[in-house]
């Protein structure tokens, strides 16, 4: 029984496309993830299908007496009421009702037949078992009598999504509902969306949580939607079949447009009114010619600064908030290529280790230290002060005209805009223009471009699309110094860390090797086994653990010659040599005074310079291993 019917609906921002021709149906029972990049109006598609907003084309049709739910971005609350309040006070009927009945008994009011009549129709008391449920799964047990003015953004999103669920709806919206949740409330949100009856329509940049939840996938495109009936997996094989099949008629149309703009050239006197329809198929032939294929692909060559052997130690470092500790003493001295994962229930004190790592909070014991060369991305749960009166591509210049690349090429500040998937448009677009989702790229595009050797990461899942989580993925897979990562996404951190930083609330720091589905098998057990004896890791986990013990104690280090000591003095020398000659040749490059021969020459003398510089970097480094 179809639910929901979406005919040909288009919409604009004024003469900006954002979709147009969109249409699919949801039929009862049927869970479907909404997938786009961002800034294609998936937020605004929802808000259509709420009645929050119009389409200039098309139709949206409900079928009659169904109830719909909402869950969005960003919720407004009224002002002044307490969390439980704002059930009581919500257009649910059930706690309508439930409101009447506190106040009839609070003024000690007879009450009527009609209300237990009413209470009993609607299982109202149900409904408010339910609702404490939601809120102590969702963290927010314990905030019962707090005002909604006083919740972080984070507990807002959550508070919202408690409404959602707890009206037990024919058809549910979500938008991001895994943005704020912890690990283990993702999880259980997932559950609670399987056992469900009601429809489900949702916004989910998480690929593991669409798997695990939706039967099926909308691709919202500019032109047009597609629908896919399967996991994430079959939509990528299914989507990547339509666009070799695209491509093929793409090439198809190229071959013709040749042929018909030979045609056009050779004989304009000779056209009459017979020639008339071959001139109009011939626009539509180009239009179809030079259509775009896919999705942009970024690559990445970025040539990181050169990080030492020393990174980052931390030396029994601890801190605690008056309230709560969050550190016991942690030593660690963290190695390059290193790819950590934090992980913890929400108030466990992540993102505060991330800021006493990168020395943005002062510690209460111990210290942190930092290496001479370490250069640091920080990608934080805030991120920056965009002004919005100022377009993309002015706000990448202020960071950076062109960054290096290796093999002495350059990248302009408007090519690396179309490596971060904004095209020539949009990079002379106001950023007040762009979506949360695109801001939140651009932020990341200004981190990156930075090279930074050594990258910590708070929740950058959050706002991103997936095509941007690609992206990000393989900047990661080339950086040498280490990653460290905050991020509730099991996909992505099964992706790219290899191992984890577990904070259990208590303020100890467990180090467990492997990735995130390694880690959540051998937590069931530590947690079960907490206050007697440590749980039994994982034969995978014992052998990747042994790994890394036997490549820690292997034989003995071997000390530097007296002859390889002094190569690695004159290395150092000859390094900052290198790379002042390949500054001043760039810098030839971009006079614009070079003649074609003269460009040709520097451009390949340079590029031989760079394949001589970065050899001596790498005999530097494993030189630099022995000395320690």
């Amino acid at each position: 029984m179809n639910l929901l019917s979406i005919d040909s609906i288009s919409k604009y921002i004024g003469e900006r496309k954002l979709f147009s021709n969109v249409s699919f149906g949801i039929d009862q029972g049927e869970k479907l993830a909404l997938v786009a990049r961002n800034g294609a109006g998936k937020s605004t598609l929802l808000k259509i299908l709420f009645g929050l907003d119009v389409p200039e084309e098309g139709s949206v049709t409900w079928r009659k007496d169904i109830i719909v739910a909402f869950q969005k971005q960003r919720e407004a609350f009224p002002a002044g009421v307490t969390v439980k309040e704002s059930f009581y006070t919500s257009d649910i009927p059930a706690f309508q009702v439930l409101n009447e009945y506190n106040m009839a008994i609070e003024a000690g009011d007879e009450l009527s037949d009609d209300i237990y009549s009413k209470l009993e129709q609607m299982r109202a008391w149900d409904m408010e078992v339910l609702m404490i449920t939601l809120l102590d799964k969702l963290g927010l047990g314990e905030l019962n009598d707090a005002k909604v003015d006083r919740l972080s953004g984070g507990q807002i999103k959550r508070l919202s999504l408690a409404h959602a669920l707890v009206a037990e709806p024919d058809f549910l919206i979500l938008d991001e509902p895994t943005n704020h949740l912890d690990l283990d409330m993702i999880e259980w949100l997932e559950k609670h969306l399987k056992q469900s009856s009601s429809s489900l329509l949702l916004v989910s940049h998480d690929r593991y949580f669409i798997d695990n939840v939706c039967s099926g996938i909308v691709e919202l495109q500019k032109d047009g939607s597609v629908t896919y009936k399967g996991n994430y997996a079959y939509f990528l094989e299914k989507k990547a079949q339509r666009e070799e099949q695209k491509e093929s008629e793409v090439n198809r149309f190229q071959n013709i447009y040749r042929r018909e703009l030979e045609w056009v050239r050779r004989t304009p006197s000779a056209r009459g009114t017979k020639s008339k329809s071959r001139l109009d198929r011939f626009v539509d032939i180009k239009d179809n010619a030079h259509q775009k294929l896919g999705e942009d692909q970024v690559e990445f060559g970025l040539l990181s600064e050169r990080l030492g052997t020393k990174i980052i130690e931390t030396h029994k470092l601890k801190f605690s908030f008056p309230e709560k500790n969050i550190l016991n003493g942690l030593d660690y001295i963290f190695k390059r290529r290193e790819r950590i994962g934090i992980v913890g229930e929400n108030g466990t004190g992540k993102t505060t280790l991330l800021n006493l790592l990168a020395k943005r909070m002062e510690p209460t014991g111990g210290k942190v230290t930092h290496g001479d060369t370490v250069h640091l991305g920080y990608y934080t749960q805030k991120g920056m002060n965009l002004d919005k009166d100022k377009k993309v591509i002015d706000a990448v210049r202020d960071v950076a005209e062109f960054i290096q690349l290796k093999k002495g090429k350059t990248l302009t500040a408007g090519q690396l805009c179309e490596r971060f998937l904004f095209d020539s448009k949009q990079q002379y677009q106001w950023i007040s223009t762009l979506s949360g989702g695109e801001q939140k790229r651009l932020y990341l595009l200004t981190i990156l471009m930075r090279n930074p050797n050594v990258l910590f990461l708070d929740e950058p899942t959050n706002d991103l699309d997936i095509d941007t989580m690609n992206l990000l993925e393989a900047f990661i897979s080339e950086i040498d110094g280490a990653v460290v990562v905050v991020s509730h996404d099991r996909y992505f951190l099964d992706k790219i860390v290899d191992h984890i930083f577990y904070l259990d609330g208590t303020g100890e720091v467990k180090d467990f090797p492997g990735d995130y589905t390694q880690f959540r098998a051998w937590k069931k057990d530590y947690l079960k086994n907490k206050s007697n004896e440590p749980a039994d890791v994982p034969p995978v986990i014992e052998e990747t653990k042994a790994s890394f013990q036997e490549e820690k104690s292997s034989a003995p280090k071997k000390k530097l010659s007296f002859k390889e000591k002094r190569e690695f003095e004159e290395l150092d020398e000859q390094i900052a040599s290198l790379s002042e000659k390949q500054s001043q040749m760039m810098e030839e490059l971009q006079s614009g005074n070079l003649s074609s021969d003269e460009l040709v020459k520097i451009s390949s003398d340079l590029e031989n310079l760079v394949s001589a510089l970065e050899e001596k970097e790498m005999r530097w480094l494993e030189l630099s291993e022995m000395e320690a």
